[in-house]
């Protein structure tokens, strides 16, 4: 769901950012860094809830409200649109709500984010984009052959997670791909996180999710 493990081969930009992550990841594990702290995205949450309109500690030109609400919209792995929530903007380009997702939902989802993220697993997965040769899952990208529905989000990792699965072996592979701005909209369309508490999550996901698998 929403996601890389085969670069498309014209996306050159695509793959050079997988490749940098990996060797950014790889330099944590060689500097004994072995996981990433959630803390302070749990802290920007609880904040958000308890205090929405209180100056933030982490950003003192923002609300707690706002750099809660800023963090889901930020770019997770630029140039691609990839953000976890879509929200709007104000005249001075503030975040007043969320776009699909109400703002109390957002908050929630940072207070309850995990605490920690291994390194390696992180090296691993930038590794498969990349085209490491530690890895070896574009040679059984073919192996699979069961029923497939890949869901991507235009904003997460939009067109480039389409190309995976032109890759498997399955006669049966499904693609749900999550637009609802236009194209150069990407950057506040549907996010890598919208489908857990959308308005609209029953029409645009869960429900033809449920119509996927009822069908087989």
């Amino acid at each position: 769901m929403d996601t890389i493990y085969a670069v498309p081969p014209a996306s050159t930009t695509t793959h050079k950012l997988f490749c940098d992550s990996e060797a950014a990841q790889r330099t944590s594990l060689a500097s004994h860094i072995f996981a990433t702290s959630g803390v302070r995205a749990q802290d920007i949450g609880h904040l958000a809830l308890s205090d929405p309109n209180g100056v933030s500690p982490f950003a003192l030109s923002l609300t707690n409200r706002q750099l809660a609400l800023n963090n889901g919209a930020a770019f997770g792995f630029p140039p691609l649109a990839y953000h976890l929530f879509s929200v709007t903007r104000d005249a001075q380009k503030l975040p007043p709500g969320g776009r699909f997702t109400d703002a109390t939902s957002i908050f929630e989802f940072y207070s309850l984010v995990t605490s920690y993220r291994a390194v390696a697993t992180f090296v691993d997965y930038f590794a498969i984009g990349c085209g490491d040769a530690s890895q070896h899952h574009l040679l059984h990208l073919a192996d699979i052959t069961v029923p497939v529905l890949y869901v991507g989000y235009a904003g997460g990792f939009g067109k480039e997670g389409l190309y995976t699965p032109t890759l498997l072996g399955s006669q049966d592979v499904t693609t749900l791909s999550i637009q609802l701005l236009s194209d150069a909209e990407a950057t506040d369309d549907f996010g890598h996180a919208d489908w857990l508490s959308a308005r609209n999550t029953l029409d645009v996901f869960r429900g033809p999710l449920w119509h996927w698998i009822a069908s087989r």
